[in-house]
C-alpha cells in the first residue's frame, strides 16, 4: 500500500508511467490505487468489508495524486473482477483521462470486470479519449465481456484505440460477430486487423491477434 499512500499524499503528482507488472498485486491493491485516481468515489460505507484488508490505508483522506498517468502496466498479477471494478469506478468519476496505454494482461479478469470497464469508458466525460493500447489477453473473459467492450466503441469511447489484445481468453464466434457488427457501423473505420500468420480453423481464433493501427489518413 506504500505506493498508494505516496500517490494519495501527492508525492507522485508528476508520474506519467507506472509499471507494477509481474508482482502479486490483487484486488485490494487496485482499490487503494484507484482511490488516488478518484478519491471521492471511495468511503468506508462504499467499500465495506474491503477496508480492513488495506492495512491502515485511509481511503477517505486520499487525494487525487496520479492525475497525469499516461501508461499503467498491471500485467502478470492477481487482479480479478473486483480490482477491475475499482479501476472502472475511478474512470467513471473522471480518473485516468490522460491514459494512453493500459496493460492488464495475464491476470484473472473475467466478464464482470471487463463489462464494468467498458461501461465506465462509455459513461466517462472524456470517454478515455487518449487511450491507444488496451491489453486484456490471458484473462478469463468470454464473448459477453468482449461484446460489452465492442459496444462501448460504438458510443465513441476510446476513439484513438489502435491496439486491442484479447488473445488467450474464451471469446467465441459470437464475440467475433459482435466485433463485425461494430465494424460494419463504422466505429472501427480507422483500424486495421493484423492477418493471422496461419490459416485459422475458426473465426474465434482470428480475434487472438492484436488489432493494430490507426491507419494513417
Amino acid at each position: 500500500m506504500a505506493l498508494a499512500e505516496a500517490g494519495a499524499a501527492g508525492a507522485l503528482a508528476n508520474l506519467q508511467k507506472l509499471s507494477i507488472a509481474s508482482n502479486q498485486c490483487g484486488d485490494e491493491g487496485l482499490l487503494a490505487l484507484s482511490a488516488t485516481l478518484a478519491p471521492q468515489q471511495y468511503s468506508s460505507s462504499q467499500t465495506g468489508a474491503s477496508l480492513p484488508a488495506l492495512s491502515g490505508f485511509n481511503i477517505s483522506s486520499a487525494s487525487a495524486g496520479l492525475t497525469r498517468l499516461s501508461h499503467l502496466d498491471l500485467s502478470h498479477n492477481r487482479i480479478g473482477d473486483a480490482g477491475m471494478g475499482f479501476l472502472s469506478d475511478a474512470i467513471r468519476q473522471g480518473g485516468l483521462q490522460k491514459l494512453a496505454k493500459l496493460y492488464a494482461n495475464q491476470n484473472r479478469i473475467g466478464d464482470r470486470g471487463v463489462v464494468a470497464f467498458a461501461r465506465a469508458a462509455a459513461a466517462a466525460a472524456g470517454k478515455l479519449a487518449s487511450m491507444e493500447e488496451l491489453w486484456l489477453s490471458n484473462n478469463q473473459l468470454t464473448s459477453e465481456g468482449a461484446g460489452a467492450l465492442f459496444a462501448a466503441f460504438s458510443t465513441g469511447a476510446m476513439p484513438l484505440l489502435g491496439d486491442l489484445r484479447l488473445q488467450f481468453n474464451s471469446v467465441d464466434d459470437a464475440g467475433v460477430a459482435a466485433l463485425a457488427e461494430v465494424a460494419a457501423g463504422g466505429a472501427l473505420g480507422r483500424w486495421r486487423v493484423s492477418p493471422c500468420p496461419t490459416a485459422p480453423s475458426t473465426c474465434a481464433h482470428t480475434l487472438h491477434h492484436p488489432i493494430t493501427g490507426p491507419v494513417p489518413p
